[in-house]
């Protein structure tokens, strides 16, 4: 499958992990409507340049888009596991970063 060279490729440059999302109601990854993958990123460095690394991500090859919002909202909304409400206002927003292979 060719979303594994660029997992590692993804690891070797950002560090942190990139896992395969895998779906919850039949087996087997997440495919997208275009026969996509999609890969999660987890333990990131928060003091990234996220307008750099979206554009370097976009320039790997199989990689398909992105989900980095850069600059697109003032606030950030994260529902947590026991109910609340997380808020974070633009400087401090960083959310789980996703792209389509």
């Amino acid at each position: 499958m060719a979303y594994f060279p660029i997992k590692t490729r993804l690891e070797a440059k950002y560090q942190g992990q990139f896992m395969l999302r895998m779906a919850v109601n039949k087996a087997g990854p997440v495919v997208t409507d275009n026969g996509n993958f999609i890969l999660d990123w987890t333990n990131f460095d928060q003091t990234l340049e996220w307008k750099n690394v979206n554009q370097e991500l976009a320039l790997i090859p199989g990689v398909v888009e992105t989900g980095l919002f850069i600059q697109m909202a003032q606030e950030a909304y994260f529902g947590m596991p026991n109910g609340s409400v997380k808020v974070q206002k633009r400087s401090t927003a960083n959310s789980l970063p996703f792209f389509f292979i």
